[in-house]
Order: structure tokens, then sequence, then C-alpha cells
């Protein structure tokens, strides 16, 4: 059991993949040849960090368990080697109950089977392994009553629980790993069978899914098998170890289903002998399975009776002391068995919308949506802008003053006031949940968030440099909303608007917080999609704005409207981009702003702005829920990538085997939980139980419980982290993608205004290089960096968005296309200092044959020394006007005159040769 903590190439690597489980931090490196050996083989030169990164070795199944550092490594490998060292006296595990509610009602709807195991295994005993590999099927190590065993179990959120390939090695190699070691295996059973079709065959999965079967025939410790739903076809015969004959026991709950093939695949295969009246076995098989069981409360499924096989019926090859291995078993399996039997009392925890939707099986997503109660919703807005450079009144000049000293200077002609915040004011108002802000940043971060302390800034009297700057409007109190034409506008909150300033950044940031009780969940997919768009997207057949709000109205405390959207208005936005080929911010937005005004505008101001990015704004939500685990992944999809309520035409029931309710393509969204979930608390324990994180970069929602105390705690609670840690992280990477889209626009806008015949707009260029150049190393010394946190959370969250944001990338086509400027300019300036010091080589070479000449003239030839003195300053004045010609001449002739220096220095040039090139000298250039 090795642990990689940085680069392991060639031998080493070889030595790792023999190991049976691999940890390995996220800036580790693995790979078979290093750098060295990949080039010297003519496949490329590439740096250490682009050959197996931790990413990519833990999505192909290298390493087994992925950590954030070194620390947590040798902790997960202490914990590791516990599973091996004999069973443990003190043990917890969780309320039984809760297994009732582990899986939903309807049969066709996903769930988490991690939350599964978490509650089958002791409390704090799940170490899974191989996450981010073969998604279809989990493995964890896990003690249950004190006793080590490995758990295995299909995952109905991929593929509906269906085995592909990678599912398959993953499992063969997890029950090689479990034999190995003397672990006895119990399989959570839920699955439709193996995957099938043309794409996945392409895969070699006949090979892949019989490892599983070759694998369990050579086992020799006990195996158990709990089948929870679907038991179908031969993937769950794989699950059992061979055949529902093969383990210790095969017990199912009272939702377990049984077959040849689903009931729905059953009815296609029908459909298919009434068209082509050709005979299918399976088809036959299932309807017979239907006809026997038609008590079923499931039709065409054949149901268990909570009832174990008798000893007798157990494989006659199994040794008798795998039988006797674990005497608590049966006892679990009664606890098991009182857990999932539910009465119609104890289903009613989700009878709000399962009654709804069992009532109408028409409804759409968006109307089952309706049946979900969020309790208190937290939506902020953070909209990145650019300022334009200060200029003054009549001149092209720009001055050199702050933004927020504008601000400051209009007094009561502005609504925004400075914030003195809980860090530099009053010491009264530092309350616990801000020290808890911050220290969770790293030291330098600090420096960049909050700046010096009061005692630094008196002692220097100025606060120029400060990091940001933050302005506040207190006179919005309330914003109404309409979604959709004639639907029932409702009211939010306004909790804060600011802006954000940073200190030697033209970029400004505004942030709008709102608040609302009692939404329905659909209410909330509205206003999460179509409140904070800067303008609409375009217009419907009638008119109307498309995935905008219908309107928008800010109130003050005493309910006035202050200002009203238009985004109704089509001709005005079409006619502002028709003349200035630029987007036309909303009124409401334009009204927020003020007295900052858009610079594509005819409106004055001082403050001038342009749109940055995309018209959507950043948006972080907070959604507290009476029963987190009633949402879907449909509904966790559409909440994580901001897409809506969804349509009311879709008709069905939309879960995550319908892929009617889904925003986009089954296969488009089958990594959705690997790539855009941070599950560390989704689970039935902990201070906030049953809190789920989706970050997309764009978005970052926190979905919890509501009747949890610590969720929506204030000071110390998610609540509290939500406004205050993980708002700070989401400003520091929009912050930073807005300061690097800024330095890429200005590159442009440099290009756009050269005109290089005009000489004072060539140095107007080398001017605004040289200042991107100075002020994007500025922005990377001071604000550039990729570390925020070492707290775990923080740390994760802060990676996902930048890593969705795109962050590495875009800083380092940036920083080439700066660079590869700055070497043109460097270049050129080379280039003209050569070409100076080549005509006065040439200069200096003629001069000295002239003075040498005239030097020799005047000792030998001319004696004018006794010559009257008008005479001289003749001689002088003449010689000094020829001289003089004679220089100027030579510098407008130095660039010949120099290829003629070169070309007589040639000794491989003949005499005429040489003659043509002084010729050369006088004639005229054609180009």
């Amino acid at each position: 059991m090795p642990i990689v903590a940085g680069r392991c190439f060639a031998g080493n690597a070889a030595l790792l993949g023999c190991s049976d489980v691999i940890i390995a931090t996220r800036r580790s490196n693995i790979g078979m040849g290093g750098p060295a050996m990949v080039e010297g083989g003519g496949l490329g030169v590439f740096e250490p960090e682009q050959i197996g990164p931790s990413d990519v070795q833990s999505a192909n199944g290298v390493i087994d368990v992925l950590v954030d550092d070194e620390a947590e490594a040798v902790a997960v490998a202490s914990r590791y080697l516990s599973y091996f060292q004999g069973a443990v006296g003190e043990w917890t595990e969780a309320d039984a109950a809760l297994l009732r509610d582990a899986l939903p009602e309807n049969r066709v709807r996903a769930y988490d089977m991690r939350a599964v195991m978490q509650l089958v295994a002791d409390t704090g005993s799940l170490l899974e392994l191989r996450a981010g590999f073969g998604a279809g099927i989990l493995t964890a190590l896990a003690r249950i009553e004190g006793k080590s065993v490995g758990l295995i179990a299909n995952n109905p959120a991929h593929l509906g629980g269906a085995i592909d390939a990678d599912a398959a090695d993953k499992a063969a190699r997890f029950m090689q790993l479990c034999n190995a070691h003397g672990l006895p295996l119990v399989s959570l059973v839920d699955t439709p069978g193996f995957m099938v079709g043309p794409e996945i065959e392409a895969q070699a999965q006949v090979r892949h899914v019989s490892r599983m079967f070759v694998a369990a025939a050579h086992l020799r410790v006990p195996f158990f098998a709990i089948v929870l739903r679907k038991g179908y076809g031969l993937g769950a015969m794989a699950m059992t170890g061979g055949g529902f004959h093969a383990p210790v026991f095969t017990v199912a709950w009272p939702s377990g289903e049984f077959g040849a093939m689903g009931l729905e695949g059953a009815a296609r295969c029908g459909s298919a002998i009434a068209r082509n009246s050709k005979p299918c076995p399976k088809a036959r098989s299932a309807t017979r399975s239907t006809s026997a069981t038609s008590t079923s409360t499931a039709p065409g499924a054949r149901r268990s009776t909570w009832r174990p096989r008798s000893r007798s019926t157990r494989s006659s090859t199994r040794p008798r002391r795998a039988r006797g291995w674990c005497g608590g078993w049966p006892r679990r399996a009664s606890r098991h068995r009182r857990a999932t039997r539910s009465t119609a009392g104890s289903r009613r925890v989700r009878a709000g919308r399962m009654s709804a939707m069992h009532a109408d099986p028409t409804l759409s997503s968006a109307q089952a949506a309706d049946g979900i109660q969020v309790r208190h919703l937290r939506q902020i807005l953070l909209w990145p802008l650019r300022l334009m450079p200060l200029v003054r009144p009549g001149s092209p000049r720009q001055l050199h003053r702050a933004p927020w000293q504008v601000l400051r200077d209009l007094g009561d002609a502005s609504p925004w006031r400075e914030v003195i915040d809980e860090y530099t004011g009053d010491t009264a108002r530092f309350h616990e949940r801000h020290y808890n802000e911050f220290v969770t940043f790293l030291p330098y971060v600090q420096r960049f968030l909050y700046g010096d302390g009061r005692s630094k800034q008196a002692a220097s009297g100025r606060d120029a440099d400060a990091p940001m700057r933050v302005f506040r409007r207190n006179d919005i109190a309330k914003v109404r909303v309409q979604a959709r034409p004639g639907d029932a506008p409702f009211t939010l909150d306004i909790v804060h608007v600011d802006l954000y300033f940073f200190f030697d950044v033209d970029v400004v940031l505004l942030n709008v917080e709102l608040g609302a009780n009692d939404l329905s969940l659909a209410q909330a997919h509205e206003q999460l999609y179509r409140f904070g768009r800067g303008y609409p997207a375009g217009w419907d057949a009638q008119g109307l704005a498309l995935h905008s709000m219908a309107n928008v109205e800010w109130l003050d405390a005493a309910g006035k409207v202050l200002a009203s959207s238009d985004a109704q208005q089509r001709e005005l936005f079409m006619a502002h981009v028709a003349e200035h080929r630029a987007p036309r911010t909303a009124a409401h937005w334009a009204f927020l702003l003020k007295p900052l005004v858009s610079d594509h505008s005819d409106e004055p101001g001082a403050l001038r702005y342009r749109q940055i990015e995309y018209y959507r704004m950043p948006m972080m939500a907070y959604l507290a829920l009476a029963d987190p685990r009633a949402l879907t992944r449909v509904d966790f999809i559409r909440l994580g990538l901001v897409t809506g309520a969804g349509g009311s035409d879709i008709g069905g029931l939309a879960d995550a085997t319908d892929e009617r309710g889904l925003p986009y393509s089954h296969d488009h969204l089958t990594d959705f939980e690997q790539r855009y979930c941070y599950d560390r608390f989704w689970a039935n324990t902990g201070a906030a139980p049953n809190t789920r994180y989706l970050c997309s970069g764009h978005a970052l929602i926190v979905v919890g419980d509501a009747r949890s105390e610590f969720y929506g705690c204030r000071d110390r609670g998610v609540l509290a982290q939500f406004r205050h840690q993980h708002f700070l992280l989401f400003l520091i990477n929009h912050f930073q993608k807005a300061a690097l889209l800024m330095s890429s626009d200005r590159l442009v806008e440099a290009l756009k205004n050269l005109d290089v015949g005009d000489a004072s707009s060539v140095r107007r260029f080398k001017r605004s290089i040289r200042a991107s150049f100075e002020s994007f190393l500025r922005f990377t010394h001071r604000y550039w960096f990729h570390e925020v946190s070492e707290q775990a959370q923080v740390r994760a969250l802060s990676h996902m968005c930048a890593t969705h944001l795109g962050l590495d990338p875009l800083y380092a086509e940036v920083k080439e296309r700066i660079a590869d400027m700055n070497s043109y300019l460097d270049a050129d300036s080379l280039r003209r200092q050569a070409n100076t010091v080549v005509r006065l080589t040439v200069v200096t070479i003629l001069g000295l044959i002239g003075t040498v000449t005239t030097g020799f003239l005047g000792m030998n030839l001319l004696a004018e020394a006794e010559a009257p003195i008008e005479r001289k300053l003749w001689i002088f004045a003449v010689t000094f006007v020829l001289t003089t010609v004679l220089t100027f001449y030579t510098m407008g002739k130095s660039k010949g005159l120099s290829d003629f220096l070169d070309a007589l220095s040639d000794e491989r040039m003949s005499a005429w040769q040489k003659l043509k090139v002084l010729a050369a000298v006088w004639r005229r250039s054609r180009d």
C-alpha cells in the first residue's frame, strides 16, 4: 500500500502498479515513462506535470484513494490498515429506521447508494476505493458491528445501475482484494443487468464483465447478497457471486424485484414479437414470471418475501468455517427487515410530492417541483465589469484617480457609501463568524482580502494601496419579480447591494444578495435561472423576452417602485446594438449601477464600464429544504447547471431514468455527480446532514436540511460559511477571470488602434503594450494564487470553481500573448539599435578616411599657416560645410554602404561583383 506524493515514473510506477491499493495526493504524477523517456522515444517534449496527473489516474482507476495532501494520505493509510487488524470492540451504527426512506417509493427513481452504504455500515467506518473510476459500481471497506467487510454495490445514479466494462473491472479487482486479505463480502444489488449495445460491445464488454464470474469463482471468503430493488439478468447473478444460490444468503428488501429482464424491456420485447412474429425467450420468461406473481405490488416484477433461504440451499462448496463466520448476521438482517417494513404512516415523509405524483402520473418535472418547499432561499449575484480609464472632460488625457475616490467625491449625489467593514471599523461589530472567515484563508489571501490593520493605515496616513474597496447602497429594500407573463409576482428581500473595487485593476464587481422564505422548488428554479441577466437573450414570436424575468421592480422600504425592467421593449435593445455594436444594459440594472454608466451609452458620467464576459451573472444560492432527499437527480442537475424548472409540456414523471426531464442529453450528463457535486456531507449523519454542494463555475449552490440547526446558523453554521468563506472564494475566482479577460481586451484594443504608418500611433502602441505587461506582472504577484485555504472543503470548492472557469488555461493564454507582444517590442528595439550601430559605423569609417585625407593634405600640400584670418575662416567654413554635407549624405546612404563594406570583406566575391554592389548604393530602390 504505497503513498504517492509527487512524481512516480518508470520502474517506480511499475512497482506501484503491483500494489493492492494506491493512495496519492492531488499533486502527484504517475507514469510508466518520465519526460526524458517520452522525449527520447520521439513522442514529444512534455513537462512532468503533463504526464499522468492525479485527475487522469484517478479517473482511469490507477489511484484507489485520492487525497488533498500528505497528512490526509497518512491518515487514510492508517485507516486502511486498520481493516486487517481484526474486529473492534467499540462501534456505533446509524438509526436503522433511516433505511425506510433510503429508497424512493417510485421504483424508477434514482437514489444515493452511498447514503445506503453509510447506513448499513458502522458510523464513520466506510472507506470508498476507486471512487473516480467505474461509476456504475461502488466499492468500499467498512465495518459491520465492528467486523471488517468489503462492500460492493450498484450505483443507480449511473446508467440506472447497469454494469459497464469499467464497473466490472472495478468489481472483479475488489473481490480479489477482499479474498486475498480474508474480508467477507457484502453485495448491495440494484441492477437491470449488464450494459448492452453496439457501442459498449466495442469496449470488449464480454471479456470485462466475465471477470466478475471468474473472480467470484475463486472466492474463499463468505459472500452475502442483499437485493435492494432490481435483480435482473446476468448482471444480478454477477453481483451475487455467480448466482442467487452462491452466497451464504441472498435476502431482499420488500422493494426487491427479480427476473430475466425488467418490466419495460419485457414490454418492448413483447411489442417486437407482435410486430415481427418472432419468438423471444426472454419475453416468454418474463410473461411467466408476471403471471406467477400477479399479487406483486409492481406488475410484471417478482417481489421477494423477506425470508433468507435455509442453510440447505447454500452452496455445498462453501467452507464450513465461512458459514459460521458472523453470528451477528441474522440479527443484522432482522434489523434490516424492521427498517424496511413500511406502513402507510411511515411513508408520509415525502407525502406532499409523492402523493401528487401518484394521483396524476402525467405531472411534469416543473409541476412535481411545486410540491417541494424551499424554507429559505439566498441568492448572491456577482457581476464583473470592466472600468474604463478616467479622462479629463474635453481632453483625451487620462486622470490618475482611483474610481472609488470619484465615488467619495460625489458625496450625496451618489447613493453609494463606502463600507467601513468589520475588519477596519468598530471592534464591537466584529463577530465570531468574521473571525472564522478570516482564519479560513492562507496569509497571502488574507492580505488580499483584508489589507493592513487600522494601526498601519493610520500610521501611513493613506489607504491608496488597500487591495479592495467596498461601497454599498441602502436605498433599495426589496425586489418584486414576475417569472412569466400571467404568473403571480413575489417579493424578495434585498440583504445588501455592493460594489467591489480593486487596487491597480480596472475591474468592479456588482454584488447583490437576495433572500426569501417559503418558496416552491419551481419558483426557486425560475428565480435562479431568470434573475441575474444583464439583458434579454432574445424574444419569442409574441415579443416576450427569452430566459429573463417578465418584470423586475426595485422597491424602497415603503414599497415605492424605484426602477423596473424594460426587457420587453425589443426595439430599444436592437437599436442600441445596431448603433454601438454593443449590448444595452437593462434599465433596472442600469439604475442599480448609477452613477456608473455604460461606456457605449450617451449618458454623461465619469465612471464608465463595459461588459467583460457573458451576460448571465455568476451566481451563488443557498436552499434550505424540508427534505433534501426528496430531490431527484433531475432536480439536482437543473439546480447545479441553473437551467430552470423545465417545460410544462413534458409528460410523465421526470426522473433519473426518464430523459424527458433532463435539460440535456443523458450521455452529456452521465458524469454529472463526479464533475459538479461535492458530496462530502451528503449523508444522514453529521451536524448538517444531507448537505450537497453543486459547483459549475458559473454557479455555486448548496442544498441542505432546513430542520438542521447548524445548517441555518448565521454565526457558525453552513449559512455563515456560505455568506462568508464560500462567497469570498467565489469572488476570488471570478475576479481573477475578469482581470485576465480585461488584460486580453487591452491587447486587442492596442492592436486595433495601431497605425503602422503613423509614428505617434506606433509610440502609443508600444507604451500600451509595456503598460499591459507591467500590469500583468503586478496582477501575478499580487492577486494570482492557486491555493486559497488549507481547509479541505474550501480548498475543494475553490479547485472545482477554478477548474470549471478554466482559470489556469486562461492565465497561460494571456501570459503567452503578452509575452509574445513584449518579445516583439524587444526584438524591434534591438533591430533599431543594430541599424543605428551599423550606420554610425559606416559614418565613422568614412569620417576617418576624410580626417586622414584632410590631415595629410593640411600637413603636406596646403601652407596656409601664414594666411590672413579671413582666408582661414573662409577655408574653415567651406571645409565645415562640405564635411557636414558629406556626413549627412553618408548617413542617408549608410544602408547601401554597409552592404558594400560587407561585400568588400567577402573573399568569395570577385572585384566586379564588389563594384556592382558599390554602384547599387546610388541606384534607386524599386521597393
